[in-house]
């Protein structure tokens, strides 16, 4: 990331709808952020992540 920026992660289930999102400070650099997963159940999902520089968007699998 180029300068600090307010991040939105968001994840979605396979339909589209919203299982968890949260607001996020990155500072410029290389960063680390957990995203827990103990309550949601194990599939494949659509993690998300949208600021002013631009939207991301990973397909992920929960397998506890």
């Amino acid at each position: 990331i180029e300068k600090t920026t307010d991040v939105v992660i968001a994840l979605y289930d396979v339909s589209g709808k919203l299982v968890r999102s949260v607001n996020h400070m990155f500072a410029s650099g290389f960063n680390n952020f957990q995203f827990a997963t103990g309550d949601i159940s194990n599939g494949v999902y659509v993690l998300s992540l949208q600021s002013n520089e631009g939207v991301l968007h990973q397909k992920i699998v929960v397998n506890k």
